[in-house]
């Protein structure tokens, strides 16, 4: 049987900065969560509705935060609840850098996912001249120039060696 999944912008607590108290907050979010498990509960258990499809859902505080939301995702995507077991809105990843994957393929995806975690990320050898846009990668750093620069480099080294 297959399990779509859903997820919907949810925060349980808001802080008062003028006062510093913390209370629930999200009224229309937890309004939306209620509406959804009570839809989903409502499909299943009517068994003519969709055959052989039973729905489910995940519910997480996502600090409405892109971070917590992507640990949401990365649970519902992979089945394990353990994403978000450590997971609070105050929290601050406990890896300072990730050295990655030397290959420019994984690096991008490694980037384009931790990426909303502020997570400085380093590769060894990943020379594509994209990871050089600091609008798209600003924490991302590569031990080697890009395939461009090298390019560039051996044409000046050519053209100074007079072998062109």
């Amino acid at each position: 049987m297959s399990h779509p999944q859903g997820l919907f912008k949810s925060h349980k607590r808001v802080k008062d900065n003028s006062s510093g108290r913390e209370g629930s907050g999200g009224l229309e979010s937890e309004r939306m969560v209620k509406a959804v498990i009570f839809a989903v509960e409502e499909i299943n258990s009517n068994l003519s509705l969709l055959p052989n499809l039973t729905l489910g859902y995940l519910e997480a505080d996502t600090c409405l935060a892109d971070s917590t939301t992507l640990l949401a995702a990365m649970s519902v995507v992979t089945g394990r609840k353990d994403y978000l077991a450590n997971s609070e809105c105050a929290s601050v990843p406990t890896v300072p850098v990730i050295v990655g994957d030397p290959q420019t393929s994984a690096s991008i995806v490694v980037a384009d996912t931790v990426g909303v975690f502020d997570m400085p990320r380093v590769s060894s050898l990943a020379s594509c001249v994209c990871l050089s846009d600091n609008r798209l990668y600003p924490l991302f750093f590569c031990t080697m120039p890009s395939d461009a620069a090298q390019t560039r480099a051996m044409a000046e080294l050519l053209q100074l060696l007079g072998w062109t």
